[in-house]
C-alpha cells in the first residue's frame, strides 16, 4: 500500500504502443564470421563471400516479444518476407547493387513506417569484369598484329632471298655465255 491507498499492479495488462519503432542492425556475418561496425550502412561482398547473415532488432525493448519483422532486398526479393526472428540469411547473391530493407511491427501489430536500410555491393569475380574482357581483347588484338607483322617480315626475307637467287643465276648465266 501507499499513503494514498492501495496500489495494484496488473501483470497481464500492457499498454498498446502506437509509436513507430525503428529497427537496428545488431550483427552482420559474412561466411559465418562476424563483421559489424557501430554505424554500418553498407557492405561490400566479394566472390569469396558466399553467405551473408544480417541480424536486427526492434528498438521497442519493453515489447520485444511478439514483434514481427518484414524484410526484402530490392532487386532480389519480389515482395516483403515476414519473420518473427531477428535475422535473415542470403547465399550466392549475384553481382550487383542491392538495398536491404527491414521494418517491424509495433506491439499493436501494425507495421512501423520506419525502416532501416543497408546498401549491399556484390563485386563480380575478376573474369566477369569489363577490365578483364578489355584486357583479353587487347591481348588477342596484339597477338593478331604480332603474327601479321611476323608474316610480313618472313615474306620480305623470302622475296629478298629469291631476288638474290635470281641475281646469282643471272650472273652465272651471263658468265657462261
Amino acid at each position: 500500500g501507499t499513503a494514498n491507498g492501495m496500489l495494484v499492479f496488473d501483470t497481464p495488462f500492457r499498454p498498446i504502443s502506437t509509436v513507430n519503432r525503428s529497427v537496428a542492425f545488431t550483427g552482420i556475418k559474412k561466411n559465418e564470421k562476424q563483421s559489424l561496425s557501430r554505424t554500418v550502412t553498407e557492405i561490400d561482398m566479394y566472390p569469396s563471400d558466399t553467405s551473408l547473415e544480417i541480424q536486427f532488432s526492434s528498438l521497442d525493448l519493453p515489447e520485444s516479444k511478439g514483434i514481427t519483422y518484414s524484410y526484402r532486398i530490392d532487386g532480389e526479393d519480389e515482395s516483403w518476407n515476414i519473420t518473427p526472428q531477428g535475422s535473415v540469411r542470403y547465399s550466392n547473391l549475384k553481382p550487383g547493387q542491392y538495398v536491404f530493407r527491414v521494418r517491424s511491427t509495433n506491439s499493436d501489430n501494425s507495421w512501423s513506417s520506419l525502416e532501416n536500410t543497408l546498401d549491399i555491393t556484390v563485386h563480380p569475380p575478376v573474369y566477369q569484369t569489363f577490365w578483364f574482357w578489355l584486357l583479353i581483347v587487347a591481348v588477342i588484338f596484339s597477338y593478331i598484329v604480332y603474327m601479321g607483322q611476323r608474316k610480313i617480315v618472313a615474306q620480305r626475307r623470302n622475296q629478298q632471298y629469291l631476288a638474290d637467287q635470281v641475281k646469282e643465276k643471272t650472273a652465272s648465266l651471263t658468265k657462261a655465255m
